[in-house]
């Protein structure tokens, strides 16, 4: 304690560098400066601790949130945003407490109540900038609909929707629900800005249906050209069920024409450019199937489903 009166930090650095030395193990040195009322000193050295090592301390993260938000307000959020093992619900009861409403409005996100969370960014912080970016990073549709809803009786809050949102929601949605006689700041030139950002959005959307019509037509004409091209039957050509050799004498066919007799045998030709006599062919589902491309694609399948599986685990 003496150490700590002459100088915190210092004191807080020489205790997390020996920390796995005793008797200076962390559950040592918290239930020391716990026990002696020092609560202040006790924050200064779990916030070094996990600015040092996230995990040394995760027994204490439930307690940080409450040091943070009597201690050092800033850093809660940071806090909040690195750490995955806090219970949701008390660090929630803990900032209505302290009345932190940013920290609130995470907090009620990540516990999947968005809109709670908006509700408290236009009643509680009155940004509307804050809102609609909130409302962006969620991507809801339903969002926007309870963001417009709640900011419509605002005009503060209709000037900033106005200004910012044309990109992001059909303009007339919010014009509509604006009550008659509302006296809104800078209408005139909000509704502007409104159509002009809409208008570039409507153009960007009709620029890209246009490249992707070009190239769908561009790869159709090529799928097109690939199916009608020659393929090059002889007498070295094998079935890739069997193994043996499909006729004897070269002719050239068209992959649009699937089979064809021959004096030696049935042959089919699938569009992948593999042979196979008519014999050795599988029919699966009532249909003829290529055995090697049924098999590859059976694998790639697996390997992918085993891949996504792993990955979970």
């Amino acid at each position: 304690m003496t150490l700590m009166k002459l100088g915190s930090e210092e004191t807080v650095n020489l205790l997390i560098a020996h920390r796995t030395e005793p008797p200076l193990q962390v559950e040592r040195v918290v239930k020391v400066l716990d026990s002696t009322h020092t609560v202040e000193y006790l924050h200064k050295y779990l916030d070094g601790l996990f600015q040092k090592d996230p995990k040394a301390g995760g027994q204490y993260h439930q307690r940080q949130v409450e040091l943070y938000a009597t201690y050092d307000k800033e850093k809660l959020l940071p806090f909040l945003r690195s750490c995955t093992d806090i219970p949701l619900q008390k660090a929630l009861q803990v900032c209505e407490k302290h009345n932190r409403y940013e920290e609130m409005v995470f907090l009620l996100a990540r516990m999947g109540n968005p809109k709670a969370a908006l509700e408290l960014v236009i009643k509680k912080l009155e940004d509307v900038d804050k809102a609609i970016e909130f409302a962006m990073e969620e991507g809801d549709d339903d969002l926007w609909d309870a963001l417009i809803h709640l900011s419509i009786s605002n005009p503060k809050f209709v000037t900033g929707l106005l200004n910012n949102v044309g990109t992001h929601i059909d303009p007339t949605k919010l014009i509509q629900q604006i009550p008659e006689h509302t006296e809104i700041p800078n209408l005139g030139a909000s509704l502007v800005k409104l159509l002009q950002d809409f208008q570039v959005q409507v153009n960007l959307r009709e620029g890209c249906r246009k490249i992707l019509v070009k190239d769908s037509h561009s790869l159709m004409e090529k799928l097109y050209k690939l199916q009608g091209s020659a393929v090059y039957i002889d007498g070295d050509t094998i079935c890739k069920a069997c193994g043996n050799e499909v006729i004897g004498t070269g002719i050239y066919m068209f992959a649009t024409k699937m089979t064809m007799k021959t004096e030696k045998a049935d042959f089919v030709l699938f569009f992948c450019g593999h042979v196979y006599h008519g014999r050795c062919v599988n029919k699966k589902n009532q249909r003829m199937t290529c055995r090697m491309c049924y098999v590859h694609t059976r694998a790639e399948h697996r390997g992918r489903k085993e891949h996504l599986l792993q990955k979970n685990l």
